[in-house]
C-alpha cells in the first residue's frame, strides 16, 4: 500500500512538474505545422572585388513584419497574456515601423478594407502591426515554434 501511495505521488508530482512547461495541455507540445519559417536575411554585395555596392530599394513593410515575427516569436515565451507580448514585440520594432511611416509620409488617406473608414497610412501600419504581433505569438505559442537564429550583423 505505500509503494503504491509513494508511486501515485512521484506520478502526480511529475504531471504537475510537466505543467509548468510552456506547451502544457497541448497534445504534443504543440503542432508545429503552424510554424512560420524565418527567411534569410541578405544584404547586397559587390560584383566583382572593389565594386561599389549597388543601391537595393527597402520594403521597410517587409522590415516591420519580419521584425515582428522574430520578437514575437523571441518573446512569445513569456507568461504574460498574448497582447501583452504582442505590445512589447511592436515595442521592440518601433525604430523598423517609425522607417515604414516615414516612407508613407505625404500619402493620401485612403478607405479601410475592414471598416470602411477613412484611415491614414500610419494609423494603418500601427494596426497591422499590433494585429500581426498578436498573430505571431499566438502562432508560436500554439506551434511550440522555435525562435529565429541569431542573426550576425557586420560591424563597420
Amino acid at each position: 500500500m505505500k509503494r503504491t501511495a509513494t508511486l501515485g505521488l512521484c506520478l502526480v508530482s511529475a504531471m504537475a512538474l510537466s505543467a509548468c512547461h510552456r506547451g502544457a495541455g497541448m497534445i504534443g507540445g504543440g503542432d508545429t505545422r503552424v510554424c512560420t519559417p524565418f527567411t534569410a536575411v541578405t544584404t547586397p554585395v559587390a560584383t566583382a572585388p572593389g565594386a561599389p555596392l549597388t543601391a537595393t530599394p527597402v520594403d521597410t513593410g517587409a522590415a516591420v513584419d519580419d521584425c515582428l515575427h522574430r520578437w514575437s516569436y523571441i518573446l512569445a515565451k513569456s507568461r504574460d497574456p498574448a497582447d501583452i507580448v504582442g505590445r512589447a514585440a511592436v515595442a521592440a520594432c518601433a525604430s523598423s515601423l517609425s522607417a515604414w511611416n516615414q516612407q508613407s509620409l505625404g500619402q493620401a488617406d485612403a478607405i479601410s478594407s475592414t471598416t470602411g473608414q477613412t484611415i491614414n497610412a500610419m494609423s494603418a501600419h500601427g494596426d497591422y502591426a499590433q494585429g500581426r504581433a498578436l498573430f505571431y505569438v499566438v502562432q508560436a505559442r500554439a506551434g511550440n515554434c522555435a525562435p529565429p537564429p541569431a542573426v550576425k550583423t557586420a560591424v563597420r
